[in-house]
């Protein structure tokens, strides 16, 4: 097979025998050397499900001409896998569960692995886009090569542990979502199909009732209706076998007793998969970015504290008694029924209404006609996404005393924000999330005690990296370079200008690194002091610094953003023309089928290049004629045809044009495409 012969099996027996020591239970996989199967275990691996292998099966596995590793799944390694067959399912999950993301992940050939602790018993079963691997499974982990692909770890965080909760929030996710079966359901397309594998996970587990009930319940959260959830569930129900030990009940019975079990579940609505009772945090976030005041996100988490149910309705006089309670006056209320915060994109937040009714006894006959009271509706979540034009997220964790006042209540969403992600973003994204200026995100972080992992990047700066270095204009009003710099070994640092990255490769002999200050990591760790700081230390490429430092003056919307494209442009120009060109030897009896006539000649990307008898490089334009004389004067098969590699000149092609007509988004991606 392909790439078989320079595969290191070292990595991948020394991969082995780390994972055997974290725990794993490990097999041998095939890959490559298997020429129809290459994910087919290369021993029986039975036995492994329950006990981890010895070093003497390792050295016997790993001595073989395999190129995969395998770890099984479940409770003997404690692991369970989502593994994801294409892109567009990960993303949707990391939009749905963005607090399940940052685990252990190897990239795949399509699509990604997210590792995950847990301590419980979990069937392995597909959906759609993917599988969950757990009991009775395994999955090929880095740095195994199947099908010439290598799998690569790019996520090496520790695995996140999922308590029973968590779990049964994204099995269920992922058994619902999957569309094997679907049915109509008053124009929306249900998918209730896997109802049953939830059943028949949690059966062994609580019981017969209990599975069914807490099933009914998920069914309920999922907005499948009462009777298409009886229909599925009871008769798979009524077939299972009652413990030995139970009294013998008759078939109608036990429809009976299950009709009433689902029709609990759908009363009660004691079950919930949200950790709390607020808002959405796409909800609350582009609120606060839109109207800068929390005032209205407030009001609606207070709605929910309490229990008011979507499409009920309420009095003005109701909503301004229930805010009362929380430190609110009844013009925050009058703004957002009625005032500037009440209508966002044209449409009202909180829909209202208005009751007429007449004139009874002559009571209001000198107010001459009919009276009118305004009555408003509870905005549901769903009415709430779509005036908003924002996508559904989890919720974090609001208290009462959290909305009570806007410091409060900005300050809880960072706090939670923070627990929930351990963030390693600028402080302008969180400033911008809260709608507050970065002062007020320091003043947060200080009060909250946060802790920072102060996050550098550098390499090691020469001749050849040197054009990565920003140069100096006459525009450029300050003699430094904000959030990177050079720095020698004896600490001195320097603008990271190209002409001073110049004169110190002349003058120095001592190493210079480029050195970048990256975000840092955010925590909340009450256990240390305010003023104790990590720092960790990356490397980087200079291909990685260059389009670092596009995206934050892209991202921070700064005058220069043309500037950086074109920078950036210039940069990938001079790479492309470094690294993206091979050669190809021409003979007489060839450049007729390598070189067109000299009319079309422009459409070669390309030039001709012989090296004379000095040694130096003669470059010339790639024209047949040129051809012909240059093989006559330094000999036949002396002279190469140096072609530009066709899918980074249609990358560079693209980028050009997109800059002509001034669309920068388009000329970064197509910049980054052909850089990459």
């Amino acid at each position: 097979m392909k790439k078989l012969d320079c595969f290191d099996r070292k990595s991948l027996k020394n991969a082995a025998y780390h994972l055997i020591s974290q725990g794993f239970s490990v097999i041998p996989v095939h890959g490559d050397s298997h020429s129809t199967n290459p994910k087919k275990p290369a021993t029986s691996w039975r036995k492994f499900q329950k006990q981890l292998a010895s070093p003497a099966e390792i050295d016997e596995w790993f001595d073989k001409n395999i190129t995969g590793i395998g770890i099984v799944c479940g409770q003997v390694s404690k692991l369970l896998v989502i593994d994801f067959d294409d892109e567009y399912t990960y993303r949707q999950f990391t939009k749905r569960f963005p607090q399940y993301v940052d685990t252990f992940t190897v990239k795949t050939k399509r699509g990604y692995h997210l590792y995950y602790e847990i301590d419980q018993y979990i069937p392995t079963f597909k959906f759609i886009g993917g599988d969950i691997k757990a009991e009775k499974s395994f999955v090929i982990t880095s740095p195994s090569m199947i099908n010439g692909y290598v799998y690569k770890t790019i996520k090496s965080n520790n695995r996140k542990t999922l308590n029973p909760a968590d779990a049964d929030l994204i099995l269920n996710y992922f058994q619902i979502t999957s569309n094997t079966k679907t049915l109509n359901q008053q124009n929306n397309t249900v998918d209730i199909t896997n109802l049953i594998n939830i059943y028949d996970r949690l059966m062994p587990q609580i019981g017969r009732n209990n599975a069914l009930y807490r099933t009914a319940s998920i069914a309920r959260s999922f907005s499948i209706q009462q009777k298409h959830a009886e229909d599925v569930l009871i008769p798979h129900h009524i077939k299972q076998p009652a413990p030995i030990d139970h009294k013998h009940e008759s078939l109608d019975n036990r429809f009976y007793e299950a009709t009433r079990t689902i029709t609990s579940a759908y009363h009660n609505h004691s079950i919930t998969y949200s950790k709390s009772r607020g808002l959405p945090n796409s909800i609350r976030e582009s609120l606060l970015q839109i109207q800068h005041s929390t005032i209205l996100s407030r009001v609606l988490d207070i709605m929910m504290l309490n229990d008011w149910k979507p499409g009920n309705y309420f009095s003005m006089s109701q909503l301004i008694q229930l805010t009362k309670q929380y430190g609110m006056n009844h013009k925050s209320v009058l703004s957002v029924l009625t005032g500037d915060l009440a209508i966002i994109n044209g449409q009202w937040i909180i829909y209202r209404e208005y009751v007429e009714y007449p004139d009874i006894y002559g009571l209001n006959s000198l107010q001459g006609g009919r009276p009118i009271e305004f009555i408003y509706r509870v905005p549901s979540t769903h009415d709430l996404l779509k005036v908003l034009d924002v996508k559904q997220t989890p919720s974090d964790l609001i208290t009462e005393n959290d909305v009570k006042t806007a410091h409060a209540y900005r300050l809880a969403l960072h706090r939670e924000y923070i627990k929930r992600e351990s963030p390693e973003v600028p402080l302008w994204c969180l400033a911008k999330r809260l709608g507050v200026s970065i002062r007020t995100i320091q003043r947060f972080n200080t009060e909250l005690n946060v802790q920072k992992t102060q996050n550098f990047a550098f390499f090691t700066l020469s001749k050849s990296n040197l054009d990565s270095l920003p140069k100096r204009t006459s525009k450029t009003s300050k003699n430094t370079t904000n959030g990177f710099w050079l720095e020698s070994q004896n600490g001195t640092r320097y603008p990271a200008w190209r002409h001073v990255g110049s004169h110190l490769l002349k003058d120095q002999v001592d190493e210079i690194r480029v050195v970048v200050q990256k975000p840092s990591k955010l925590n909340l760790d009450t256990c240390k002091s305010s003023s104790q700081s990590d720092v960790v230390w990356r490397s980087i490429t200079p291909e990685q610094f260059v389009k670092l430092q596009v995206f934050r003056e892209y991202a921070t919307e700064q005058p220069s953003v043309q500037v950086a494209v074109n920078r950036l442009f210039q940069y990938v120009k001079a790479r492309v023309n470094r690294v993206r060109y091979y050669d190809m030897q021409l003979h007489f009896d060839s450049v007729i089928s390598h070189i067109a006539k000299d009319k079309v000649a422009e459409t070669i990307s390309g030039y001709l290049y012989a090296y004379d008898s000095n040694g130096e490089v003669v470059k010339r334009p790639a024209r047949r004629g040129i051809a012909f004389r240059m093989l006559k004067e330094f000999g036949n098969g002396n002279v190469y045809l140096a072609l530009l590699d066709s899918h980074t000149e249609m990358f560079f092609t693209l980028a050009r044009h997109a800059l002509r007509f001034k669309q920068v988004p388009a000329a970064m991606k197509f910049l980054l495409s052909a850089l990459d």
